[in-house]
Order: C-alpha cells, then structure tokens, then sequence
C-alpha cells in the first residue's frame, strides 16, 4: 500500500508549487483539481506496480541486482500508457480550472 501512495506528497508538492508560480487561490475549485491529480498519480501507481507483481510472479529473483532490473523493466514499459492517458485525464477534467480559480478578485 505504501508504494501506491508514495507518489501523492509529490503531488502535493507540485500542485502547491505550480499554485504559488501561477497566483493561484486556495478554493474548492483548486481542491478538486488536487484530487483529481491524486486521483491519477493512484492510478499510474497501481498500473505499474500491477505489472511488476506480474514480472514478479513470472521471474525468480535470485539477487538484489534482479529485483532491480526487473523494476527498472517495469518501469520503462508502463511509463509510456501512463503518460498517453496524463493528457485525456487533464483533457477531462480541464473545464473545472477555469470556472473559479480564474474569476476576477
């Protein structure tokens, strides 16, 4: 569990950033946007690690070294459809970032 979730504090960290970069208010519009971002980091988490339970179950790690090569594998696979559904997911949800977070002040 604690892999599939590893990845939203630098969700957090990047939203908070690009926030403060753009003069960005906090309002529920900005925390809708940030779920649906942790909604995604989720689920490229569980997409890769789902495959590297699969290579796992396919291989036998004899060494630290296979377990390494078999993640790095992985990883260079799956990044590729993980980054091909980032746009439709920002695509998607897109038309919520301009309602409230861009109105006047």
């Amino acid at each position: 569990m604690f892999i599939l979730f590893a990845g939203i504090p630098t969700a957090i960290a990047g939203d908070v950033w690009l926030q403060y970069l753009f003069g960005y208010n906090f309002s529920v519009t900005v925390w809708v946007g940030f779920i649906s971002i942790f909604g995604i980091v989720d689920d490229d988490s569980v997409l890769i690690t789902t495959y590297i339970n699969d290579l796992f179950d396919e291989r036998k790690m004899k060494s630290v070294q296979d377990i390494r090569d078999t993640i790095l594998m992985a990883g260079t696979k799956r990044i590729r459809p993980c980054m091909r559904r980032l746009p439709l997911h920002l695509l998607v949800s897109s038309p919520s970032y301009g309602q409230q977070a861009l109105a006047p002040r």
